[in-house]
């Protein structure tokens, strides 16, 4: 079953063959009339498929591209299309029997059950909104089970912008936001446990710690987003809006994080912003954090024993073209590091994708997928490239 995200509501949806007979001039909300099940007889098989695929640190779901594990790498294997792959498909959509504002994230844990994450973006209607909030909502109707708020920027003042959900292996919450970070029980939306997070040499309400990642030995790897200093605008958009009218964002935060008592480890100040998410990924005998800064993509370390974060200094590349801003999420490519550039935006040169070898930084190749830029175009790359990994 496939869902789409609404600004104001959720909207269930499933894709199937369209019938020799069907009513192209109904809508999808009239054609189905209800409540949306999807294929009941795929439930246990698609969640018994993902229970086999290794997904350490995360509870395994049919989850987000961003929130299914730490490379984040955006494949569905155990996911099934209902609908005809070489033929026309109909569409049948449900509106929510509950409303959720300014849903940016949906993630699921066992068949049915949806979490949903929202009142992180203005919206015209709704320019400062009231939240973060997760809500656990029935799949099939969405309505909701709880609801449980975790700010308000119109009373606290602080920046608020996208956060990542991510289920553990207990079946807990673990979300972060601003500079807190929480633990959630997953059948209750009670709080168990709440701590602050290190915000360095950013004011403390211009960042927000969106970027959480969860290491195979279960530990929170988090990493803060940082508004530009002067800023004012709500939601993560607040960066690029302001970094196109000059301004400039503070160094970003690298955090290490205890699962279970969300004791801050250690912490590690960054030499750039860095806006884009990071991935964690087994390097030899390594736990190994790449990300992509403003100016440099680079490999840091995460040494448990320990409980210490480091900076590999023979990693850190300076791959932008000029005229490029930023770099998005990197990508595990076999024994390759591949980054597309322009995270941020640029009117002055496409968007690459860059390939570095995790042996030998040296090794970097360049390709421009889209070509050079014409006049009065511009180039945004949102926010990481994908990657099948069984055939990188």
């Amino acid at each position: 079953m496939t869902r789409r995200i609404a600004a104001l509501s959720i909207t269930l949806s499933v894709a199937i063959a369209l019938p020799p007979t069907a009513n192209a001039a109904e809508s999808n909300l009239e054609a189905a009339n209800g409540p949306i099940s999807g294929n009941v007889t795929l439930y246990a098989e698609e969640f018994a498929c993902q229970q086999d695929i290794s997904t350490p640190g995360y509870y395994s779901s049919l989850n987000g591209a961003e929130i299914a594990d730490a490379q984040r790498s955006g494949i569905f294997p155990c996911a099934t299309f209902t609908g005809s792959h070489d033929g026309p498909n109909g569409v049948f959509a449900f509106r929510g029997v509950d409303d959720y504002p300014g849903i940016s994230y949906i993630n699921n844990r066992k068949p049915g059950e949806l979490y949903i994450v929202g009142g992180e973006f203005p919206t015209p209607d709704d320019p400062r909104q009231v939240g973060p909030y997760i809500a656990k909502a029935d799949a099939s109707t969405g309505k909701q089970m709880w609801r449980t708020y975790l700010e308000n920027a119109n009373i606290s003042g602080r920046w608020i912008g996208n956060a990542n959900l991510n289920i553990l292996p207990n079946g807990n919450i673990a979300f972060a936001w601003s500079h807190f970070i929480v633990l959630i029980h997953g059948d209750t939306g009670l709080i168990l446990k709440t701590n602050t997070l290190p915000h360095g040499e950013a004011p403390i309400e211009d960042v927000n710690f969106k970027h959480l990642t969860i290491a195979p030995d279960g530990t929170l790897i988090l990493k803060d987003q940082t508004r530009p200093v002067g800023c004012t605008l709500q939601g993560t958009m607040a960066i690029i809006t302001c970094a196109k009218e000059g301004m400039k964002s503070p160094n970003s935060v690298l955090v290490a994080v205890d699962p279970d008592t969300l004791e801050v480890l250690d912490q590690l100040n960054l030499p750039e912003p860095a806006p884009s998410p990071h991935i964690v990924v087994p390097y030899r005998d390594k736990i190994a954090i790449y990300m992509g800064m403003e100016n440099t993509a680079g490999r840091f370390f995460w040494d448990l024993a320990a409980k210490k974060l480091s900076a590999d200094e023979t990693w850190q590349i300076k791959p932008l073209a000029e005229g490029q801003r930023a770099m998005t999420a990197p990508t595990v490519v076999g024994d390759w590091i591949a980054i597309q550039t322009n995270g941020l935006f640029s009117d002055k040169k496409a968007s690459s994708v860059i390939v570095i070898h995790q042996d030998d930084a040296s090794k970097v190749e360049t390709i421009f997928p889209f070509g050079e830029l014409e006049a009065h175009q511009w180039s945004f790359a949102p926010p990481k490239i994908g990657a099948d990994l069984k055939t990188a």
